[in-house]
Formats: structure tokens, C-alpha cells, sequence
């Protein structure tokens, strides 16, 4: 429906303002949205206040001058200038940002700043690099960088690493006519999921983690994958395993080529790829074709299945 508003109604609006407060689905949609660009998360519902008084404001001729570091103190402040400059990273301004976070990171050194605050800023880096796919190539290479200046991100990345296969502990399905709220957080998750598996193949291709690592968290991601799909009430779990052993397979599939038991895999993958979905109890059309699409990509660049030998 088409709003009409009488000039009356206009000058009502100019001289007094008017409320909108956004509802809970739109801020949870900017949330995700905001997550999946690396950019800062909203903290609070966004909210229009009428004017309190009709007389017309004036206005100011003085420069705007920021606000936003103003009750930010110590570490909080570095992570906020360190957040500034991940936001604008990109490769054109490469040396200068990763010069300047590097900066940031070694005076908190320089100031004998606590352990645990070391972490905190070096866990916000390798969430904000590893929560975003989109630009998961240019943070895995400063986040490399930094593992050299700082092996503390090495360590916290490692611990990372070795708690990975419990990111689909606890995978349930949502409606979003059901539970939108839920819905949304389950999208979030899995996007995370798919981003950090993103980070861990680009790692893998800078060299960083070995190609024998990369291929056995996708031997582990498969085997799971073969056992769920027996199970009844699973089908949620297997469709995210199939995500995410996608994204290795093609991202990563030259690291994966180079290993002994990449015919085992590509076995594997070709059974899942022939089964009958009415056989089994949890897998998907959706799962199936993205196997089928696996293939696919494996024969576009030259590869040979276990079916063409």
C-alpha cells in the first residue's frame, strides 16, 4: 500500500520528526549481512526520536568531529583502530594496513600489555579474518604475515584448528516460519562454519598448513558425512558437512590431489554420489547434487574420478 501524505502531514513530520524503531527480523537480516562483509555487528535497536521541540534547529557551520573512540580505552581502542583498517583492506592498500595493524599490535607489546588482553586483540583478528569468505584470500595473507611478526596468532589459530570438527556438534533445522530468530542464527552459524573452512583452504594453498592437514580434516568431514546419513533426523548435519566438504574439495583440490589416499576419498565421494536417497535415512536431493556438482568441477580442470579409471 501507497502512503499519501498531505502537506499538513509534512510539516507535522519537519517540525516535530517522527519515531521508527527497525523490527527485530530487519536488524537481525543487517546482523548477518554485517557478519558476512567483516563489517562491526549492531549492538542495539536503532531508534528515530521525534524532536522535542518545532522550533526549526539551526545549523552549525563547525566541523563534524567523530565520537565513536571517545569512551574506548586501552585495548578496546586498539581493537577498534585495528577493526578500522581490516574494513579497508584491500589489495592496493595492502603493505600500508597491514604496516599499521602490525604497529598497533607490536606497542601493546611494547607496553607490557597484559596476556590475556594479547588475546583478546589476536582473537579479535583471526575472527574477523576467518568469518569472512568473501574476502578470506587477503586476510589469510595478512594474518600469515602476522603469524611471523607474532606467533601468537599461530598458537590461537592452532587451538582454532583442533576444535574445528566441534562447530557441527548440536546442527538443528529451523523454519523460518517457525522460529525466524533462530532461523537467522542458524544461517549466521553456518556461515561462520563455511567461512572458517574457507580460511583453513587458503591457509593451506599459502602453505601455512600442510597439504596432509587439509586432507585429512576432509577425510574426517567425510566419514562423518557417511555414517550421518544412515542415521535417522540428520539430514540438517549432513547438508552442512556437504557445504563445507565442498568448499574443501574445490578450493582446495590441488592440496587434496597430492595425497596417497585421494583415490579413497574420491571413492567414497563417488558412492555417496550413486546412492539411491530413498536407501538411506538422512540424505538429501540438495546433498547429492552437490557431490554431483564436486564432480563436475574435478572434470572441468582436468581431474579423473574413480569412475573414468
Amino acid at each position: 500500500m501507497t502512503s499519501i501524505y498531505s502537506e499538513a502531514d509534512i510539516i507535522a513530520i519537519r517540525n516535530n520528526g517522527f519515531d521508527l524503531t527497525l523490527p527485530q527480523e530487519t536488524l537481525d537480516i543487517i546482523s548477518t549481512i554485517s557478519d558476512q562483509v567483516g563489517a562491526p555487528s549492531y549492538i542495539k535497536t536503532p531508534i528515530f526520536p521525534k524532536s522535542k521541540s518545532s522550533k526549526k534547529k539551526s545549523i552549525s557551520n563547525a566541523p563534524y568531529v567523530s565520537s565513536i573512540f571517545n569512551n574506548t580505552e586501552g585495548v578496546d581502542k586498539t581493537i577498534s583502530h585495528i577493526r578500522a583498517q581490516l574494513n579497508k583492506l584491500s589489495s592496493n592498500n595492502y603493505e600500508n594496513v597491514a604496516d599499521i595493524i602490525s604497529e598497533n599490535i607490536q606497542l601493546l607489546l611494547d607496553n607490557d600489555t597484559s596476556k590475556d588482553e594479547l588475546i583478546k586483540v589476536a582473537n579479535f583478528v583471526l575472527e574477523t579474518a576467518s568469518n569472512n569468505a568473501f574476502y578470506s584470500e587477503i586476510y589469510v595473507e595478512l594474518y600469515c604475515d602476522l603469524t611471523k611478526r607474532f606467533p601468537l596468532f599461530e598458537i590461537l589459530f592452532e587451538e582454532s584448528f583442533n576444535k574445528y570438527l566441534e562447530m557441527y556438534d548440536n546442527i538443528t533445522s529451523f523454519s523460518d516460519n517457525d522460529d525466524y530468530d533462530a532461523f537467522c542464527n542458524q544461517n549466521l552459524i553456518n556461515s561462520t562454519r563455511r567461512a572458517f573452512t574457507t580460511f583453513i583452504v587458503n591457509l593451506c594453498i599459502k602453505e601455512k598448513i600442510t597439504n596432509e592437514r587439509l586432507f585429512d580434516l576432509c577425510w574426517k568431514l567425510q566419514l562423518s558425512f557417511d555414517a550421518s546419513i544412515l542415521e535417522e533426523g540428520t539430514k540438517p548435519l549432513c547438508d552442512e558437512l556437504c557445504e563445507n566438504i565442498f568448499i574443501i574439495m574445490t578450493k582446495g583440490y590441488h592440496c587434496l590431489k597430492t595425497q596417497n589416499k585421494y583415490a579413497s576419498l574420491n571413492g567414497k565421494m563417488t558412492i555417496v554420489k550413486n546412492t539411491n536417497i530413498k536407501d538411506v535415512k538422512s540424505l538429501t536431493s540438495k546433498s547429492k547434487f552437490k557431490y554431483y556438482d564436486m564432480f563436475d568441477y574435478v572434470e572441468k580442470i582436468g581431474g579423473k574420478t574413480t569412475e573414468e579409471k
